[in-house]
């Protein structure tokens, strides 16, 4: 297969990890499926944790048949996680994702996934809509579809952090993920997890960019019972799994204090049922201890629009968060405190209209109706251009400030690092010597649009980039944070 490093950049090559244990009556229809797939650029690994049936005769099979199917097999059971730790190592592709053997992809998958993520290099992982396929011949619901909710309505980028925090509704046989990005973040399952793995590993991606959703049914999931996450729920150990899950998010500063408190509220909500509103107003709340209060100061109203957001956008029959009325109602709080929230006034212009019980006063309605007007003109007008100019010569956390510039609602046109590693940083960035800067800002200056100065380690509000440019709306200047 042709090296990631010298190939054609209109494609990438994937790789496809197919973890194999006693799964030989899947595994045929399993390889075929991405044998037809219109995108051909990829290497499939087979990686089969010693099973006792027909499944190594079967992918020999197709290794006869397919230069680009390898097959390992391990002497031992390892497990499913280090048997698939195993083929990661195995494997050196740009783009990877992991296949269960008895899942299949309509031909469309890789086309369109690769294709997203060639297309956005600001995307760490792409997946599509998929649909679960009841697998039990004889039972009366044999050959049943389904599929699950998803709360993104079609095809494009999506910034889903917050939302998914709630619920992970991407089956791992439906995602492709950037390896350069996993190996930066920690690379597969680790952390002893076994049911959620797959979700930690979303989580972790985000936390260097965005994501690309097909709105296309391209996977399916076969529902036979026999699963491993049927094991695992059978052997109660999936609810450990999710309380650690969030333990971990909590306890990693990659992620802002805003991320890691709405990951222990989900937790206490997934152990005690209470609604998710309820909830997270109370953290940090008159009755917390001070210590907490203090600790939650600066980041209570983004937690609380934050679940508002996971409430409103992630609606399944029924809905285990909570109400859109309690969510819409808990945005009008903040509003009382901090009559200018940008978060709350957005997501109250964009929701309050969708639920006729939800009524607001005379002057959080005018407050809406600005916001939706600040809406309407960043989507019609054409902004000044921004460049965003980041000073990395102190050796701060680089990726925490490129990370924040990547939310932004109002993407910058340009983002220049001073002394920046090459390594730490995605190919469109423009590097700029500390020689060159004098040169560049006069330069700059003359240029159209204007330049947000920010040093590694600095961190923006997702909607900085947006309000800036209206403040500084056709002016060019240097704006130094």
């Amino acid at each position: 297969m042709t090296n990631a490093m010298t190939q054609d950049s209109s494609t990438l090559t994937v790789g496809i990890i197919i973890p194999a244990y006693n799964y030989g009556r899947y595994l045929d229809e399993c390889i075929g499926s991405v044998i037809a797939q219109h995108y051909s650029d990829f290497s499939v690994l087979v990686i089969d944790n010693a099973s006792t049936d027909d499944t190594e005769a079967v992918a020999r099979a197709w290794v006869a048949r397919d230069s680009r199917v390898r097959y390992v097999r391990n002497e031992r059971n390892l497990g499913l996680g280090p048997s698939v730790f195993k083929a990661y190592e195995l494997l050196d592709t740009p783009l990877m994702m992991v296949l269960s053997a008895d899942d299949y992809l309509a031909p469309g998958f890789l086309e369109k996934t690769a294709g997203a993520l060639i297309r956005h290099p600001e995307c760490v992982y792409a997946y599509s809509s998929w649909a679960g396929r009841i697998d039990r011949p004889g039972h009366e619901r044999h050959g049943e579809e389904s599929s699950p909710f998803i709360p993104h309505k079609g095809s494009g980028v999506v910034d889903e952090i917050e939302v998914l925090l709630s619920h992970n509704w991407i089956t791992n046989s439906i995602c492709e993920w950037r390896r350069e990005t996993a190996n930066v973040v920690g690379k597969l399952f680790d952390d002893g997890l076994h049911h959620v793995g797959d979700w930690y590993l979303y989580m972790r991606l985000l936390s260097e960019g965005r994501s690309y959703f097909v709105d296309e049914v391209l996977g399916y999931y076969r529902v036979h019972g026999e699963a491993e996450s049927d094991r695992l729920v059978n052997n109660r150990l999936s609810g450990p799994d999710h309380i650690r899950f969030y333990d971990l998010i909590y306890g990693n500063t990659r992620w802002p204090m805003t991320v890691r408190c709405l990951a222990k509220a989900h937790q206490i909500r997934w152990m005690t049922g209470e609604p998710m509103m309820a909830i997270v107003e109370r953290l940090g709340g008159e009755r917390a201890h001070p210590i907490i209060q203090q600790m939650m100061e600066n980041v209570r109203n983004e937690v609380i629009v934050g679940a508002a957001r996971a409430v409103l956008e992630y609606v399944p029959t029924p809905n285990a968060l909570d109400t859109p009325e309690n969510a819409l109602a808990a945005l009008a709080r903040v509003l009382e405190s901090s009559p200018r929230h940008a978060g709350a006034l957005a997501l109250l212009a964009d929701h309050s209209n969708a639920f006729g019980t939800f009524t607001v006063g005379r002057d959080l309605a005018q407050q809406i109706a600005h916001a939706r007007a600040h809406q309407t003109v960043e989507q019609q007008s054409n902004p000044s251009p921004v460049t965003v100019l980041v000073d990395a010569r102190n050796g701060g956390p680089l990726r925490r400030t490129l990370r924040s510039v990547a939310r932004q609602s109002l993407a910058p046109a340009t983002i220049v690092l001073i002394d920046a590693p090459a390594t730490q940083t995605e190919p469109h960035l423009q590097h700029l010597a500390a020689d060159q800067l004098d040169a560049w800002l006069t330069d700059q200056a003359q240029a159209p649009g204007w330049t947000l100065g920010l040093v590694a380690g600095d961190e923006l509000a997702d909607n900085a980039v947006a309000l800036l440019t209206h403040v500084a709306a056709g002016s060019a200047q240097i704006g130094l944070v």
